[in-house]
């Protein structure tokens, strides 16, 4: 949400519909599609693969009532706007109404559709792959940059190399230890210019919840 206000992308999406231009267009249309995705993904870790068919849904909803309420929020306080209130307040909203939809057993679009959206997006499995593997190997340049330890530079080096091995060469990766391996990078305090290790962090979410 912070990126959104960062590069005013409330105003951008207000300027595509009076806009004729088609690849605008196409670029917020998929980016729409990854951003839903994403919290689908990321709901079905919340509330569990029991409640899975009504997850697109839900996200699709809480993110029309974290859009709105930025957008309105925004118009009344504009850059004085608190990202991490209207955040908590929508959130709290969310708790109640997926545990409605649920018993009620109501569903209007088939978590199936996603399937059908993301083969257009950019932000498939694949790409979220390369990315990460782009970031893991700019990771290593930089702790040659950083450490003249020849014990720490090796240690950080062979977490890195664990990382991408446990990530692409095994069927299904054990996400605990790739995320105790980050954090170990962290305590260590690396630092990547280009991909900020939270940033890695949200790439490999993703990519490992793709894999389900």
């Amino acid at each position: 949400m912070k990126n959104h206000h960062k590069h005013k992308f409330f105003t951008l999406l207000e300027e595509v519909f009076v806009s004729n231009d088609p690849d605008l267009k196409a670029y917020i249309k998929k980016t729409q599609f990854i951003e839903v995705n994403w919290v689908y993904k990321r709901f079905i870790d919340l509330f569990g693969q029991e409640k899975k068919p009504y997850l697109l849904d839900c996200a699709i909803m809480f993110l029309g009532m974290l859009h709105r309420n930025f957008h309105y929020n925004f118009m009344v306080n504009g850059t004085n706007t608190d990202p991490h209130e209207i955040i908590s307040y929508s959130v709290k909203r969310l708790l109640p109404l997926v545990d409605e939809v649920a018993n009620a057993g109501d569903i209007l679009l088939d978590p199936q559709t996603i399937k059908e959206w993301l083969p257009s997006c950019p932000n498939t499995k694949n790409q979220i792959e390369q990315d990460i593997s782009a970031a893991l190997i700019d990771l290593k340049k930089q702790v040659h940059k950083q450490f003249t330890d020849e014990f720490e530079r090796q240690k950080c080096t062979e977490l890195i190399s664990f990382i991408e091995e446990e990530l692409f060469k095994q069927s299904n990766p054990r996400k605990f230890v790739v995320d105790s391996a980050l954090q170990s990078l962290k305590q260590l305090s690396v630092n990547n210019s280009k991909t900020p290790l939270e940033e890695l962090q949200t790439m490999i979410d993703q990519y490992v919840s793709e894999l389900h």
